[in-house]
């Protein structure tokens, strides 16, 4: 497929961060087991454990991409490698 980098970039990007969304919300929710009692103190709970995953999340992937800009000039490399099946 020809495709424009950039376009393949956000598409990738997109796919993973619903991913990511998708894994913080289970596993916020996996706390509601049967016969769990939910009232708002719950919810407020959850909904936290949804926020500090998401948020934790955001800042590792932050840093590490930070990490990579600074890395790639210095490491030689200029290219964008997309392997093909």
């Amino acid at each position: 497929m020809h495709v424009d980098p950039k376009i393949f970039a956000l598409v990738f990007g997109e796919s993973i961060m619903n991913d990511a969304v998708a894994i913080a919300l289970y596993e916020s929710v996996i706390g509601f087991k049967e016969g769990t009692v939910v009232n708002a103190a719950s919810i407020f709970t959850v909904l936290g454990s949804f926020l500090g995953i998401f948020f934790g999340s955001f800042a590792i992937g932050t840093l590490t991409g930070c990490v990579s800009a600074l890395v790639k000039p210095r490491s030689g490399g200029t290219h964008l490698l997309i392997i093909k099946k």
